[in-house]
Formats: structure tokens, sequence, C-alpha cells
């Protein structure tokens, strides 16, 4: 890789801090291409898979954005802040899959067999595919990139929208297909932080102001059920306590997620945060059954 990063002590929220060391700064050929008040963290040299042909792209990451440069002649070819990314993975080439929110495509509606019509978050999702020559500059960006998500994410939901209130901390949002109970599909932020989950309107932009619709404390969640009644459907559906005090949402929640690896996500998170709350193991099920609210 270009250079060594230094992991951090773990900040507030939980997230890990990500540095490099003084004398590894922006490079100069970088010094002129970003702003002066944004924080340098990485670069890397990939070929992104286009359909009619490979392009080598450096992709330099600070706190805030991803930029895309010609390795040729330095120029800048694109800036993408981290709020626009989903996901940034290792995929099974041996390269990195970048996963981009547009949500521009929110009026495509769909129409699924038992589930719903309407809004559908997998509309929202765009895939990229990268090579890299260096297996060790592909795990290092894809470690150091993710915890840039965190903070990113963090910062967004905790300051900027004030969606998560201190003190309670951020862990982790998923962007789901929300199936409310006149079975209208509706695309949503479902947010978790370490005591509550926050179903979360994603608005016109996905990242604009938006507003909680309802929150449930962790604890008052009864069980986490895998909806298999079809294949190609990765559906849940979370039962909460109605007599909770102070819930407005009743009954079941549920929702499709955008793969199968999504859903499995979603169903760990929700019993590691219901085991850190309750010191209890949240009781999970799966069925083929069509679910009920």
């Amino acid at each position: 890789s270009f250079f060594s990063v230094n992991m951090q002590p773990a900040v507030a929220g939980g997230a890990v801090g990500v540095s490099v060391a003084e004398e590894k700064m922006l490079p100069a050929q970088f010094e002129r291409k970003i702003s002066a008040d944004e924080t340098y963290v990485y670069h890397c040299l990939f070929t992104m898979l286009n359909k009619k042909k490979r392009e080598k792209r450096t992709l330099l990451l600070t706190r805030k954005f991803l930029y895309h440069f010609s390795p040729y002649d330095n120029a800048l070819l694109s800036k993408i802040d981290l709020r626009d990314i989903y996901r940034i993975e290792k995929n099974v080439a041996g390269g990195i899959t970048i996963t981009l929110l547009k949500f521009s495509f929110m009026n495509r509606k769909i129409n699924l067999e038992n589930w719903g019509r309407g809004d559908s978050a997998t509309t929202c999702i765009h895939k990229s595919e990268l090579l890299s020559e260096s297996q060790a500059d592909c795990f290092d960006f894809t470690l150091v990139s993710n915890r840039l998500l965190v903070d990113r994410w963090q910062c967004l939901f905790e300051e900027e929208l004030n969606i998560i209130p201190a003190p309670e901390i951020y862990k982790r949002s998923f962007l789901a297909t929300k199936v409310n109970h006149h079975h209208k599909l509706q695309t949503r932020w479902i947010v978790f932080s370490d005591r509550r989950m926050y179903n979360v309107d994603v608005g016109k932009k996905g990242i604009d102001p938006r507003v909680a619709k309802w929150s449930v404390e962790l604890q008052y969640l009864l069980s986490i059920s895998i909806l298999t009644m079809d294949e190609d459907v990765y559906g849940i559906s979370i039962q909460i306590d109605p007599t909770a005090l102070h819930v407005k949402v009743k009954g079941v929640t549920v929702l499709i997620m955008n793969s199968n690896e999504e859903r499995n996500a979603i169903v760990q998170t929700v019993k590691r945060l219901y085991y850190n709350c309750t010191n209890k193991e949240l009781n999970e099920f799966e069925t083929k059954e069509k679910f009920e609210f």
C-alpha cells in the first residue's frame, strides 16, 4: 500500500478514529485538488470495471468525501459525499464493491405479490466494481473507508439531523423497504442506537432533513422472524410489545432488505443490541407463512 494507517482508540459513539502519521500527509499532486479544510486520510489505485472498458482510478479518502482522480494527470473525475455511499465491501473477485445511494430513482414503483406496492429501497442502490492489483491495498482501503462511513453516518444522525439524542450512541443504519399496515411499500432508514430502533423517513434526497416516524426502545422487542415465503424477497418481521409505554407502533414491523446478506446483518445487529440492553437472547424464528399485522 502507499502508506501505513494508524487506527486510533475508539472515539465517542464507538467508532474507531482513523489517522495517518504526520509524515504521510496529503501527497503534493493532490494539494490543490481538495479543499483546505478537509482532512486527508488515504488513497489507493484501482481499476474500475465499466461496461465497455476498464479505467484506472486513484481513489482518495478524506473524512467527508471520496475522490476519483485520473492516475495519469491527477485530473479530478468525481467527488462523492460519504453520505451518498451505502457500503464499501470486498468482493469475490478480489476487488471492492462500492454501493452508492441515488434517491432520484424513488419514483419508480414496484408491485410485490404477498407484500404490497410502492417504493423500493432497491431502486436507490447502485453498485460499481473495482479491482486492485494489491490485496493489501484492497484490505486497507475497505477497512479505512468503513471506519470513515461509520463516523459520517454517526455525525449525520446524531448531530446534523438530531435523530438520535444524547446520551444515546449511533450503532448502525440500514436502508430498507418497510411494509405498512395497508401493504404500502415505503423506503426507510432503519437506524439503531445503543438503546433504540428508529424508523426514519428518507426525504427527497436521502440526506436532507428527515424526521423519525417512530422509535422504540430495544427492550420492548419480543422477537425477530425471517420471512421466507418468497425466495427472492428478503423479508423480516420484528414483533414489538403492544403493552409498552410511549410506543407509537404496535404489533409487527415488516421490512424487506436489499439482499440476503443485508437481512442476516440486520438480524444479527438487532439480536446483539437487544442482548446488550437486556442481557437476554431475543427470540428468532423462521417462517414461510404470510405475515399478519
